[in-house]
């Protein structure tokens, strides 16, 4: 920076310049947790905002993240009405938990899948400033296909739903 000519004090310097209006569907996504991992592991995701002219991009703090999943047997649901609300559940349905935090200008997502097997993990951001602040937008690449091997088996993470007696053997002489 100069005055007449001269540079003043500290001068040169760098600065940087971030757009801090994203356009959210250029928002870029990578990481291990967009693959394969274990059930009750840790799955990581770094998103990686843009403008419309590809530059990176910060989103203020009206634009939220959120996770959903979309496990595989239930896609496989026969009813044609079933099949449509389970693909467009993530426009709906409450976020998976997460923990989230801005590093740079990446958002990082930490989540941990309760379910083992091929799922779908729709990655989707919504903007509370825009002018009804209900329209979710997927994630550029959503939804990724996520497959979760089982865990070790875990009594406080299990769940009897019922049970029944297949066969009952009685020592001879009690009755």
């Amino acid at each position: 920076v100069t005055i007449d000519g001269e540079q003043i004090q500290s001068s040169p310097f760098m600065i940087k310049l971030v757009c801090d209006h994203p356009d959210l569907t250029k928002t870029e996504a990578s990481g291990t947790g967009l693959k394969e991992l274990t059930a009750g592991g840790t799955g990581k995701v770094v998103l990686r905002m843009h403008d419309k002219f590809r530059n990176v991009a910060v989103a203020g703090p009206s634009v939220v993240f959120g996770i959903t999943f979309v496990h595989h047997r239930e896609d496989r649901a026969k009813d044609k009405e079933e099949i449509k609300r389970m693909q467009n559940k993530w426009k709906t349905e409450k976020s998976e938990r997460f923990e989230g935090s801005w590093i740079d200008a990446a958002y990082h997502i930490v989540y941990q899948p309760s379910f083992a097997g091929e799922q779908e993990l729709y990655l989707w951001c919504l903007d509370k400033g825009t002018k009804d602040g209900k329209d979710r937008t997927l994630i550029a690449g959503s939804p990724y296909k996520v497959f979760c091997m089982a865990g070790e088996a875990n009594a406080l993470g299990s769940k009897l739903d019922g049970f029944f007696i297949d066969e009952v053997v009685a020592e001879k002489g009690q009755s």
